[in-house]
């Protein structure tokens, strides 16, 4: 065989090796997996040092712990509720809130005293379930949570004595992330923004490992650039733990609430009070998106004698916004006299002065006062 042969045999055997330890070990380090760019926290606000979010071991989580050449150490393990997990040659090691990188580190040391140089790799094969909190200017801020979808991947058999793993080498069954529970989904589970979401500064925050420093970081996304440029780097992976903030806009713009509006991070219908001085008052659904006149429309339009629109807001931790001016049916969308509206929002339509009068003289003149009583009321 001649050295070009060999040489292209090494190469080729070097490139099977790579191609089945990233289909078989992709997983292995889940801090790479689901890495995003944050900033460190600090007292005096954001740092401007970058570094890579990592994923954290918590309660729940289930893992493999393969010894490369000595498989009878080899075994699957899960993280008890206090972030525990029992190794029969080590007993309980702590792992909660320590990254895959971490953890390997620590038990390449501890079981140097069973194994010569120990050579580990840790897959996770079992994900928590993601909790999350939702603040700020959302409809209904809260705890929510997500998980994640796996799909089981075949065992790779390798029967060739040209092998680099050696003879009928099999390697491990372990299951990819099918659905990852990202920004996008937390945003829908929030029931639509208010008025005042500032769109472009949402601030993802969460926990930082202790290898990087421990505290806090956090990320600010731009929900915008994601909807209208289709950025999905804006569209980050969640982590047990964080907070996504919507921060305030008192003057918001109505692009961005538009931008919103024609997406599916809304739920597509909403429920609004009409009463008053319309044709059909009452409970009415509607199309995200749609404003106080077309409402009005929707039920039957105003009657005649129709005075001040009062409109009426009901927030989540503050007073209700009321406002009170004239209907103009040529108001702009999403001005102050024509708002875009959210489900429980209550229009009232008010009567002019002529028209409460002439609703004082129906009420007295209804069949309970008609004919010679009526006759007698005014003689």
């Amino acid at each position: 065989m001649t050295k070009k042969s060999k040489l292209s045999k090494i190469i080729g055997l070097f490139f099977i090796f790579l191609t089945l330890n990233i289909q078989s070990y992709e997983p292995i380090l889940a801090s790479n997996f689901l890495s995003n760019n944050f900033k460190k926290q600090s007292s005096q606000g954001n740092s401007n040092e970058d570094v890579k979010s990592e994923y954290l071991l918590g309660p729940g989580d289930g893992f493999i712990v393969e010894f490369i050449g000595l498989e009878i150490f080899s075994n699957k393990y899960i993280v008890d509720r206090d972030g525990n997990v029992f190794f029969p040659e080590l007993g309980k090691v702590k792992v909660d809130g320590l990254t895959i990188k971490e953890l390997k580190k620590i038990l390449e040391v501890q079981f140097k005293n069973f194994i010569k140089n120990p050579e580990i790799f840790i897959s996770l094969v079992k994900y928590r379930p993601v909790y999350f909190t939702i603040t700020g200017e959302v409809q209904a801020p809260g705890l929510y949570s997500l998980r994640y979808e796996l799909e089981e991947v075949s065992s790779v058999n390798i029967n060739n004595s040209d092998s680099i793993f050696g003879d009928n080498t099999i390697k491990p069954n372990i299951p990819t992330p099918s659905r990852i529970p990202r920004l996008f989904d937390a945003i829908q589970l929030g029931n639509g923004f208010t008025e005042f979401a500032n769109l472009t500064e949402i601030n993802v925050i969460r926990e930082n490992s202790k290898s990087q420093g421990g505290g806090k970081i956090s990320r600010q996304i731009n929900l915008v650039s994601l909807l209208e440029k289709g950025d999905m780097s804006q569209n980050i992976i969640l982590q047990d733990g964080d907070n996504i903030n919507i921060q305030k806009d008192p003057n918001p713009i109505i692009k961005q609430l538009n931008a919103i509006y024609r997406s599916n991070v809304t739920p597509p219908f909403i429920k609004v009070f009409v009463n008053g001085n319309v044709v059909r008052p009452g409970l009415i659904e509607l199309t995200k998106g749609s404003t106080l006149i077309e409402a009005i429309a929707a039920s039957g339009g105003q009657k005649n004698n129709t005075g001040k629109v009062e409109f009426i807001r009901l927030k989540s931790n503050e007073k209700a916004d009321k406002r009170v001016f004239k209907y103009n049916s040529n108001s702009m969308k999403g001005s102050k006299e024509n708002p875009i509206l959210y489900t429980g929002d209550i229009i009232y339509l008010r009567k002019n002065i002529l028209g409460k009068t002439t609703s004082a003289i129906e009420e007295i003149s209804n069949p309970l006062f008609s004919g010679y009583g009526l006759i007698k009321l005014f003689d």
